[in-house]
């Protein structure tokens, strides 16, 4: 390291404090040789946590993480525009980045490609990898959040944002708006192509109501009977629609068969992962899409459905009580209205967060004692969806493979790159609704994130 005798003006040899920490003599951090320790106190308001890393890199982490190839921060969050505060954390695992708008965030949205923000004044704002995937005016690579203006009947109207990997979804006084990829028809206006840089007005109806979006198909929910609406590729048998070829170009609401009163109406929540939709109707837990020998769905069904089941079957019963289910390639997690977690399917990875990798292939078995988790922290991984989390008490656990993952957990539980069980991995009030979100493109790459209240 160079001998740096001053800085901006500041005697370094004699700083006596930083950040309100005093320097002392005794193993005490020495900015001019690097040594000691100095364990910042970061604030817990205002801020965004960001932190895993990514395929696809954009700036070199030397700004202050790891150097390694296999230790960068999701690279489009780099940018020289950006905040950030490394010296908490000089291993690089997190990044933390002030946000650039004043009042607190409501709700987050993200993918490999970028964030999508919501504040509580209902003001939209972005930041993106890159214009091949999604941006605005045509503005290249958004290294800052940059707010979206001109589009739906307000700036101050939006109420709901998600994201694919290469298009995103906002809904602004009920009036349902996209950007970016369309190729396989998953923004829903009835053609593959893309609407990239510039959002469009999907339709003219202003009854949306929520919406969810994986990387090749959508969901939502619609009107006022909460109609179950999807659209893109059937593969696998995900949209619901009675089919597992081509591709549905427009919203479309789901075949019923198997659905309660035989109707698609009534759902309180969706959620949608690569081969997967899933959705919440009156405490009914439904899915579709990709199962194999995993038992993704549990009551040992192997092979793909391509109509919405009821799943979430405890002790030969059929549950009631659930409020949220997030499924991945290889099994489910379910959370009902007692703050109660559930786990069907195949136990590798230890995707239950139980300590073992027990299958639950035949039913949902509850995992851990708690009775306290309020959100299931979503997976968008494309390819090898083998991690798993959740919110308790306003903290994040991890429990699934950690390998490159950059968010490796130092608990005792975690060996072999793998967190057996639920592992604390972010210690502050983060605001619930499924806002803190995994995303990534490869078994051992990833990102991840979440809003600090």
């Amino acid at each position: 390291m160079p001998d740096i005798t001053s800085y901006n003006g500041i005697d370094m040899a004699n700083i006596a404090s930083i950040n309100g920490q005093d320097i002392a003599s005794g193993g005490a951090f020495n900015p001019v040789t690097g040594d000691g320790t100095y364990t910042e106190t970061v604030p817990t308001s205002g801020l965004i946590q960001i932190g895993g890393n990514s395929q696809s890199v954009y700036d070199n982490v030397s700004q202050g993480g790891k150097t390694s190839s296999q230790d960068y921060l999701p690279g489009f969050l780099l940018g020289t525009d950006i905040k950030r505060n490394f010296s908490s954390d000089v291993d690089g695992q997190r990044c933390i980045a002030e946000t650039p708008f004043s009042g607190t965030v409501a709700q987050i949205a993200s993918h490999i490609n970028g964030i999508m923000i919501i504040d509580t004044d209902g003001k939209l704002w972005i930041l993106c990898k890159n214009t091949s995937q999604w941006g605005i005016g045509g503005t290249p690579t958004l290294r800052t959040f940059t707010q979206v203006t001109g589009v739906g009947d307000s700036d101050t109207g939006w109420t709901k944002v998600a994201c694919g990997s290469g298009h995103a979804f906002a809904i602004n006084a009920g009036k349902l708006y996209a950007i970016g990829q369309g190729s396989y028809g998953m923004l829903g206006r009835g053609n593959t192509s893309s609407s990239y840089n510039s959002w469009t007005q999907i339709g003219s109806d202003s009854d949306w109501v929520d919406v969810a979006a994986a990387s090749t198909h959508s969901v939502a929910i619609k009107g006022s009977s909460n109609t179950l609406y999807t659209c893109g590729s059937n593969s696998d048998g995900k949209t619901g629609l009675g089919t597992t070829s081509s591709n549905t170009l427009t919203w479309t609401a789901v075949t019923a068969t198997n659905l309660l009163n035989s109707s698609a109406n009534g759902f309180s929540y969706v959620t949608a992962s690569y081969h997967h939709t899933g959705g919440i109707q009156s405490g009914r837990a439904f899915m579709c899409g990709r199962s194999d020998s995993n038992c993704t769905f549990g009551q040992n069904i192997t092979v793909d459905q391509d109509v919405m089941i009821q799943v979430g079957s405890v002790g030969g019963s059929l549950q009631t009580n659930w409020t949220q289910l997030a499924p991945t390639y290889y099994s489910t997690n379910l959370l009902n209205s007692s703050g109660e977690l559930y786990h069907q399917g195949d136990g590798q990875y230890y995707l239950s967060g139980d300590g073992s990798t027990t299958d639950h292939k035949d039913q949902a078995v509850r995992t851990g004692t708690f009775s306290d988790v309020t959100d299931l922290i979503i997976s968008h991984l494309e390819y090898n969806p083998s991690r798993a989390g959740i919110v308790r008490g306003g903290k994040a656990y991890y429990s699934g493979l950690a390998k490159s993952g950059n968010i490796v957990p130092t608990d005792t539980n975690v060996t072999s790159a793998y967190a057996k069980s639920w592992t604390l991995i972010l210690d502050g009030q983060i605001n619930g609704n499924g806002i803190f979100i995994f995303g990534g493109s490869s078994t051992n790459h990833m990102s991840f994130m979440a809003q600090y209240q």
